[in-house]
């Protein structure tokens, strides 16, 4: 408690200027009607429309009053422009709002790794909710671990290294993959490698081939597809030498080893002319 505590007391990082009182919050929905506000964790999401699976539950804690006051000045008076969204979306973490009957009334599914975020209202009531913000995120992450939720707050608990396929891949990471000795000497490996196809230089066929694939945490080059092309015989070239290519640094998120994804552009020009990525 005593680190959400304290980055809690620090005050406006991304706060509204016009600070709504705790009093007044509490009069919209869906602090007016909820009863219970739970944190819950998960693997597979037991969120879908109106219906709460449970049994796929990996932590379930209600919040005391204390937290509950502050999650709620959190979720409304945190407000500024959002930083990048990237829709990786895999929550792992929601936050759900129950009546007097122990109803579910709403939720909010929470995806820490991408900082994205669905709420889902089970009434015709729009949620009384800030908007996402770099320290909004840290201070969410903080009150989920002072009620004791663990899973999915960071990306371990995204990761299943002894079953790789079902991990996820990301397009935003921290720190990102490369060849083991810089793109430019990668892209001189591929074009000392590149065999341009012969009917492509009779016809004097030049152009770009964008190539994507996945590293994996191993630094395996998996996956590889030609997602924009010019000519076949040229498509199929590059997606030759690219599966020909030496492992890849991983890239990292939260300290982790991820499997990231990756596009790069391979040119085909014509002898005597300089080639470009």
């Amino acid at each position: 408690m005593d680190s959400l505590e304290l980055f809690y007391k620090k005050g406006q990082y991304c706060g509204n200027l016009d600070k709504i009182e705790i009093g007044q919050a509490i009069t919209n929905y869906p602090f007016d009607s909820a009863k219970t506000i739970k944190l819950v964790s998960f693997k597979v999401n037991p969120l879908v429309g109106n219906k709460f699976d449970e049994t796929k539950v990996i932590e379930s804690v209600s919040l005391d009053e204390n937290l509950k006051t502050i999650l709620i000045d959190i979720l409304v008076n945190y407000k500024t422009t959002p930083e990048d969204v990237v829709f990786c979306y895999e929550p792992r973490d929601a936050i759900l709002f129950t009546n007097a009957k122990n109803e579910l009334m709403g939720y909010i599914n929470l995806c820490f790794v991408c900082k994205t975020s669905f709420e889902q209202s089970l009434r015709q009531t729009h949620f009384f909710l800030g908007v996402n913000c770099p320290e909004k995120w840290h201070l969410l992450k903080l009150i989920f671990g002072a009620a004791g939720i663990t899973y999915g707050i960071s990306c371990k608990s995204n990761l299943s290294l002894s079953n790789p396929e079902i991990d996820s891949v990301y397009n935003f990471v921290d720190e990102s993959a490369q060849p083991e000795h810089g793109l430019e000497k990668y892209y001189q490996w591929v074009y000392e490698n590149i065999r341009y196809p012969k009917a492509a230089l009779a016809s004097k066929k030049e152009g770009k081939v964008f190539v994507k694939f996945i590293i994996q945490s191993t630094g395996e080059l998996t996956d590889i597809e030609v997602v924009k092309g010019f000519d076949s015989q040229c498509d199929k070239e590059a997606l030759r030498v690219v599966s020909i290519s030496p492992n890849w640094k991983p890239g990292k998120l939260e300290g982790c080893t991820i499997r990231q994804a990756y596009t790069i552009p391979i040119s085909f020009k014509l002898p005597n002319q300089k080639k470009d990525r």
